[in-house]
């Protein structure tokens, strides 16, 4: 049995990136956490992000792929809140915190999402919060951080076997049964 996936935590982090490059002044980095012995950006402005969370909505529902002509694949929707907290660095921080606090509850990042043609939407975010960073010279550099959730609605699809022609051989016949 195999099973696919219709949105993925890669798509889930490009489309999120590519929102955040979108409404935030250039130059400026948005680079995916949790990558061993990579060191910070060059640019003086970066975004570093990391996946939190995933809380589901609600129970599953199951549907067959209508779009297949034999339906032997069951899909099963699972709304997910799915979160991820930005880490933004530099000395545009702030702003750009405010930036992405302010647009991310707003039409702008909806009709972003939308265009990416996945199932999600941006829900909310946590208040701004500043947290210092030491870097690897252990020197302090401004940090902003928010937490910002979006909904995905993802869909795991399973193939489903099923037998499509009955053979039916009668070994004794009929009239021998008494």
């Amino acid at each position: 049995m195999t099973a696919s996936i219709n949105i993925t935590q890669s798509d889930i982090q490009t489309v999120t990136r590519g929102f955040l490059l979108s409404i935030l002044d250039q130059p400026i980095e948005v680079i995916a956490s949790q990558a061993n012995r990579v060191p910070e950006p060059l640019a003086q402005d970066f975004i570093v992000m990391t996946p939190l969370n995933r809380v589901r909505q609600s129970t599953n529902t199951d549907f067959w792929d209508e779009t297949i002509n034999t339906n032997t694949i069951l899909n099963s929707a699972s709304p997910m809140t799915v979160g991820i907290q930005l880490d933004v660095h530099g000395p545009k921080s702030a702003d750009n915190i405010q930036k992405i606090a302010t647009l991310w509850r707003d039409f702008a990042a909806c009709d972003f999402f939308t265009a990416s043609g996945l199932d999600m939407q941006p829900l909310y975010t946590s208040d701004p919060m500043q947290v210092p960073f030491v870097n690897a010279e252990e020197q302090y550099e401004l940090r902003w951080m928010l937490d910002a959730y979006l909904e995905a609605n993802i869909i795991v699809g399973v193939n489903q076997p099923f037998a499509d022609t009955l053979y039916v051989n009668i070994e004794t016949p009929i009239d021998a049964i008494t």
